[in-house]
């Protein structure tokens, strides 16, 4: 579920969040299906019978499968499973630690935990990994890589463990954008590239950590490009190795009164779908006063501290009048001093006014202001 989802279930872990929520969709709409695109696209396009985009359509009829595929198979399901274990990330941690921690290569890692394949881990999450490296899930052949569909697989987390063009894979493969896989179909995996990239010739003591730190990459990206699925290299081996692309720089945006995705996309130039892809919204565009957004921004127009003024309240203000006469909204003062809806305020009481809704964390500076008689 997204972090704001996940905070407000009060809930140890993000799976614990993901049933309680879907069962909350459950009891919403009092149907599976309708629950589980709820989930996927927000409960608001469901409730207002809005068209579904394809991608909820395609996670409605996975779920579907995978739901046939448990009273199917499940004991079957239950052995397999059997032989997997869950391991917590730990602090530091990230792909190739939990890679060397569990003797497991990271394909292998990311195949089995697609939905986090291509998200920064957090501290606490679950991954699931095989108790031995398995050498059965995928074939080189001379052209590229095949991988044979298990019972419940689905393309769609193929494509996300492997980072594979979705539309290339569907026409190498002649699949539909709306379907399930059957067991045993040999799928072709488009994983040739074309981007700008240094030549790097293997030194003698040099590993894919070490050469990922040199060349300012990492070591998934070293392994995918060059299809290193054992993760093996040797000394006179040609890598092509692509820089890391720079982590995003973010600001945290309070969502207030009246406004809107297009609203603060504009406001702080950057696109609507940069915020959703920030903020793990996918397709959604409902907000509520109140809610923090990460806002993607280039680092250089981030200012470095957010100032806050100190007003002391005098007689005859108002929140209204306070608001406009330091450029900012109701709500904004209202969320910067935790009043919730309220509007009361008392003559003296000192209130903090952001001069903009944006904060950028973690660095704020207190500006007193001494209020004069002119």
């Amino acid at each position: 579920v997204m972090p704001a989802t996940f905070r407000s279930l009060r809930v140890d872990t993000n799976i614990e969040a993901g049933v309680k929520y879907l069962s909350q969709m459950v009891n919403q709409f009092d149907r599976e299906d309708y629950a589980i695109a709820a989930y996927n696209t927000g409960p608001g396009r469901v409730a207002r019978r809005r068209p579904m985009p394809l991608e909820t359509l395609q996670y409605v009829i996975g779920v579907g499968h995978f739901r046939n595929i448990l009273k199917t198979h499940e004991q079957s399901i239950r052995h397999h499973a059997s032989k997997l274990q869950l391991t917590t990330v730990e602090e530091g941690d990230d792909w190739w630690q939990l890679s060397q921690r569990l003797i497991i290569p990271i394909v292998q890692l990311r195949m089995h935990n697609p939905f986090l394949a291509n998200r920064q881990l957090r501290v606490g999450q679950l991954i699931v990994y095989p108790t031995v490296e398995r050498n059965d899930l995928l074939e080189e052949i001379d052209d590229g890589l095949e991988y044979m569909s298990r019972i419940g697989d689905n393309y769609f987390n193929i494509a996300f463990a492997l980072e594979v063009d979705l539309n290339t894979m569907r026409d190498q493969n002649d699949l539909w954008r709306l379907q399930t896989l059957p067991a045993s179909l040999r799928l072709r995996l488009p994983t040739d590239w074309k981007a700008r990239h240094k030549v790097h010739t293997v030194r003698r003591g040099e590993t894919i950590q070490s050469i990922s730190k040199d060349l300012k990459s990492n070591p998934w990206r070293i392994i995918r490009d060059n299809e290193l699925w054992n993760q093996e290299i040797r000394t006179g081996m040609v890598l092509r190795v692509r820089e890391a692309p720079p982590k995003p720089t973010y600001l945290v945006h309070r969502v207030t009164e009246g406004e809107n995705l297009s609203v603060i996309a504009g406001r702080y130039g950057t696109t609507v779908s940069g915020i959703q892809a920030a903020n793990a919204l996918g397709r959604r565009t409902l907000i509520r006063i109140g809610q923090q957004l990460r806002i993607p921004t280039n680092a250089a127009t981030v200012a470095p501290t957010t100032t806050t003024v100190i007003h002391r309240v005098t007689r005859g203000e108002t929140l209204a009048v306070i608001a406009r006469r330091y450029g900012t909204t109701v709500s904004a003062i209202q969320a910067a001093n935790e009043l919730g809806r309220r509007t009361l305020i008392n003559i003296g009481q000192q209130l903090r006014i952001p001069t903009n809704a944006a904060t950028v964390a973690p660095t704020t500076t207190t500006v007193i202001h001494r209020v004069t008689s002119s």
